[in-house]
């Protein structure tokens, strides 16, 4: 057993509370009521084969088919939860690009309905410490599938690899007030933010997005894990935002033809880290 220490230290004469003995019993009690560690259990003791599965922590997991890859158009506003998704035969490529729909064609690979973005639902039966990670890879594609963004929505029209900035013409500093098309990506347990990313512009094609946050959560209580994105025109001058759905700036020499474009995620993996108490 550990060195145990009196916190209260009485002498003949003194006047006391029964408050002060409760504390010195408590700093023994406490080595005996769930905090047991290495100064308690003699080493070897307990061995691997005796120890069921899951005792002190489990690893859960979505739907880790790499080739699964979500698309959005930029239809939804604020957090989304669910977007259309397609089947990637670029998932394994080391080059980081991937067009889900041919320039011109119609968009059949992708799923009309909307699925779930990747969760993790369960019960714990203890409490315990969540530990949540995100792993995978945007690319920004060529294609413009919203139907505010074109004449015909069966035609898929291609804005090229350009740079979606748009600068309002009407500010003396155009530079400084220009909006950049960006995404975000956040975590959330039960509804609350674990792990943000901020804005993340497309001055690249491709780029890989992580998160990783923890918190604490509830026996008995279920469990809701969720990766959520969020689409905007980001101003870093003015640290001002316009939600994507609602902002299509025109192109000077084309009116017809908008700045925005689609974004794919590629290859999602959500690991989730239950540790029991």
């Amino acid at each position: 057993m550990a060195w145990k220490y009196k916190q209260e230290y009485v002498a003949d004469g003194d006047v006391v509370e029964p408050s002060e003995w409760r504390v010195n019993i408590n700093e023994t009690v406490s080595e005996l009521n769930g905090f047991l560690d290495t100064d308690n259990i003699k080493k070897d003791s307990i061995r691997r084969d005796i120890i069921q599965r899951d005792s002190f922590t489990r690893v859960y997991t979505n739907d880790l088919t790499p080739n699964n890859s979500y698309v959005f158009n930029h239809e939804g506003a604020g957090w989304i939860t669910q977007a259309k998704k397609v089947f990637n035969n670029d998932a394994f490529s080391t080059t980081m690009s991937f067009e889900p729909v041919g320039v011109g064609s119609v968009p059949s690979s992708i799923d009309a309905s909307l699925e779930n973005m990747p969760r993790v639902t369960f019960t714990p039966d203890q409490d315990g410490l969540l530990i949540c990670e995100f792993s995978g890879w945007v690319q920004w594609l060529k294609q413009q599938t919203n139907p505010d963004d074109l004449e015909d929505p069966i035609v898929v029209r291609d804005s090229g690899h350009e740079y979606a900035y748009f600068a309002k013409q009407q500010r003396y500093f155009k530079s400084l007030n220009a909006y950049i098309l960006c995404s975000m990506w956040r975590l959330t347990v039960n509804g609350q933010s674990v792990a943000e990313s901020g804005p993340l512009g497309n001055e690249y094609q491709s780029h890989p997005v992580y998160l990783c946050g923890a918190t604490p959560i509830l026996k008995n209580k279920e469990t809701v894990v969720r990766l959520e994105g969020q689409f905007l025109w980001y101003s870093a001058g003015s640290d001002d935002s316009i939600q994507a759905s609602s902002f299509s700036p025109k192109k000077v020499d084309n009116s017809k033809v908008s700045y925005r474009r689609d974004c794919s995620l590629n290859s999602p993996q959500l690991l989730v880290t239950y540790r029991k108490r």
